[in-house]
C-alpha cells in the first residue's frame, strides 16, 4: 500500500464536523495526526516546495462524468490550449521537483491523463525517486498494451480506476455522459484485471484499487462494487460521496455510508482498504482560508501551474490562482513565490484532505 493513500484520499466515515479537537471522533483524530506528522512542516511553510505535485497530462478525455468539476468538457477551451507538455519536458519537470526536494507526483485529470504521456512520466518520476499516483478512468486503449502496462506498474506505487456504476446502464448514464449502450463497462474492467494479473506474475508492488463517485442515481451499487473490489484481490476501494451545496450526505446515503463503517471495523487484514470523503458530514466544518496550495500544486497539460488542483481543470480556470508558466519560467522559479501562501477563500466542494489541512494549518 502507498505511504500516503489513505492521507490523500481523506478520512474514514462518521468524522466530526466540528473543528474542535476535543469534539474529534479516535478516526478523526488518527487522520489528522497523520496528515500532521507527514506534511506538519509543508503546512506551516518550513519547507521549500509542496510535497506534492499533481501534473494533468491528458489534454482530451474520452469520458462525460456527470459530476466532473470539467462539467464534460473533453477538451481544454481554446483559450487554455497550446502545444501539451512533451514526454520530454514532463522528465525534466520531474526531475527538477525530485531536486528541489518534492516526494510525490500525481498524475491525474483535469482530462484522462493516459490522453497524454502518463506511462514516460511516471517511468521517469520512479526513477528519480519519486512516489507515483496515477488516476484513470480505464477508458484508454493504452492499456491494452502489455509493455505499457507493465512499465506503468514497475514505476506506480497507486493506479486507481475510477468506476462509477456496475452495470452498463448506470456506468453509461453517469461516466458516458448518458451513452448507456456504448459497453464499456466490460472493457474498462477486462484492463483492470489484465493489470491485476501483470502485477501478481510481475511481482510488482503497486497498490491497485478503485474509486467510486456516489451519487443518487448508483448509490445502491456502492455494495456491489466493494464486492468487486473483494473478487479482483483490489487493495482499496475510495468513495467519494458527490452532495452539491453545505448540507450532509441525505438519508438515503446513510446506510450506505453505515455500511462501509462495518465492513472496514470487520477487513481486518484483507479485503480491500475503504476510505469514504467528500461532502458527507463527515470533515471539519470549512477553514477561513485555504492552505493546499503549501501542499499540492497542480500543473496542466500545456505547462501552467496553478495553486488549486480544481482551478486547473477546463472550464474552471480563474486568472488570480494562476502561479506561473514552468515551460517559460522553469519550475523553481515558479515555486518559489509567495502565492503558494493561504488563498483568501475555501470552497464547500474539496474532498476531506484538503480542509482537514486547512483546519490544521489554521491552529
Amino acid at each position: 500500500m502507498s505511504r500516503v493513500s489513505s492521507e490523500v484520499r481523506g478520512a474514514g466515515v462518521g468524522l466530526p464536523v466540528s473543528r474542535d479537537p476535543d469534539a474529534w471522533s479516535p478516526e478523526y483524530r488518527e487522520l489528522a495526526g497523520r496528515i500532521r506528522s507527514r506534511y506538519g512542516s509543508a503546512i506551516a511553510r518550513r519547507r521549500p516546495v509542496p510535497p506534492i505535485l499533481e501534473i494533468h497530462p491528458g489534454p482530451s478525455c474520452p469520458a462525460g462524468c456527470r459530476f466532473c468539476p470539467t462539467q464534460g468538457a473533453k477538451l481544454y477551451p481554446p483559450e487554455r490550449q497550446r502545444e501539451a507538455l512533451s514526454a520530454e519536458e514532463l522528465r525534466i519537470l520531474v526531475k527538477d521537483f525530485a531536486v528541489l526536494g518534492g516526494e510525490t507526483i500525481v498524475l491525474s485529470g483535469g482530462l484522462e491523463p493516459l490522453s497524454g504521456p502518463a506511462v514516460a512520466t511516471a517511468v521517469a518520476a520512479s526513477e528519480a525517486g519519486l512516489e507515483v499516483h496515477l488516476y484513470t478512468s480505464g477508458l484508454s486503449a493504452l492499456l491494452d498494451d502489455p509493455d505499457e502496462r507493465r512499465a506503468l506498474l514497475l514505476s506506480a506505487h497507486r493506479i486507481r480506476f475510477s468506476v462509477n456504476g456496475l452495470s452498463e446502464a448506470s456506468y453509461g448514464d453517469i461516466q458516458l455522459a448518458g451513452r448507456p449502450g456504448a459497453r464499456l463497462l466490460a472493457r474498462v474492467q477486462r484492463r483492470l484485471e489484465a493489470l491485476v494479473e501483470d502485477r501478481d506474475a510481475l511481482g510488482a508492488t503497486a497498490s491497485i484499487g478503485l474509486s467510486f463517485v456516489a451519487v443518487a442515481g448508483n448509490v445502491g451499487e456502492v455494495g456491489a462494487a466493494l464486492e468487486y473490489c473483494e473478487q479482483l484481490g483490489l487493495d482499496f476501494f475510495d468513495v467519494l460521496v458527490d452532495i452539491t451545496g453545505d448540507g450532509d450526505a441525505p438519508p438515503e446515503f446513510l446506510p450506505v455510508l453505515e455500511g462501509l463503517r462495518r465492513r472496514e471495523e470487520e477487513r481486518g487484514a484483507g479485503g480491500p482498504r475503504i476510505r469514504v470523503s467528500g461532502r458527507t458530514g463527515t470533515a471539519p466544518a470549512r477553514a477561513r482560508r485555504c492552505a493546499a496550495p503549501r501542499v499540492k500544486v497542480a500543473i496542466d497539460p500545456f505547462g501552467y501551474a496553478w495553486r488549486c488542483c480544481y482551478v486547473a481543470n477546463p472550464e474552471l480556470s480563474s486568472p488570480d490562482l494562476l502561479l506561473g508558466d514552468v515551460r517559460t519560467r522553469g519550475l523553481r522559479a515558479v515555486l518559489d513565490s509567495e502565492a503558494l501562501e493561504p488563498l483568501e477563500t475555501s470552497c464547500a466542494t474539496c474532498p476531506d484532505f484538503e480542509r482537514t489541512v486547512n483546519v490544521l494549518a489554521e491552529r
